[in-house]
């Protein structure tokens, strides 16, 4: 299977510098963070599903597509998804960049690029990371439902901002608006984690 990130979309604000001494780390993150995420969005079988497609439905799942919801007031609306691309690049880069103090160069592994630079803290990579990952996870999306119910445990209240949620281009929210092209789509949520300087 051929992957669906490759190292050229590290680019930007995900920019990994790449060597001689990085490409092949930077490929094993790839090949083993992809089929993670993917398994938890689509779950094994849809999984298996997109990446040996027989047929055209899945273009959009990857690729990306505007598509129509109806909002809070019945208006139908437009919501730009992405694709799954930009999600996994971003949480690839999370899981890359967390195990990566050090900068590797031609000479090899440096902690800063001059004698007069700061090397950067094992705390500002976990800040950069989290904020990465939270972004993947808004590209990911969540279960999202209105109301509230009363357990045992209480009452539990589900998204107060859920208008606001539905019209985002997450993946979650396009799989769940083409249901009946994905019968098989068994979703694991993730949740956002919130920086404390450590992992």
């Amino acid at each position: 299977m051929a992957n669906f990130i490759t190292k050229a979309d590290f680019i930007g604000e995900i920019n990994i510098s790449q060597n001689q001494y990085t490409t092949e780390d930077l490929q094993s993150f790839i090949d083993e963070f992809e089929v993670k995420y993917l398994k938890k969005l689509l779950g094994d079988d849809l999984y298996l599903k997109v990446i040996d497609p027989e047929g055209d439905e899945y273009d959009e799942l990857i690729e990306g597509v505007v598509y129509e919801t109806t909002n809070e007031n019945g208006v139908v609306v437009n919501v730009d998804y992405t694709g799954i691309r930009q999600m996994l690049a971003y949480f690839i880069y999370f899981e890359y960049i967390r195990k990566q103090p050090y900068k590797n160069t031609n000479a090899g592994t440096q902690t800063s690029n001059s004698e007069t630079a700061t090397a950067v803290t094992k705390q500002e990579i976990n800040s950069i990371a989290t904020n990465i990952f939270n972004k993947a996870v808004d590209l990911y999306g969540k279960e999202l439902v209105i109301g509230s119910f009363i357990t045992g445990a209480g009452v539990n209240t589900y998204d107060d901002d859920y208008w606001n949620l539905i019209l985002k281009g997450s993946c979650y929210n396009y799989l769940d608006k083409h249901e009946d092209l994905f019968p098989t789509w068994n979703f694991t949520p993730i949740q956002k984690i919130y920086f404390n300087g450590s992992f």
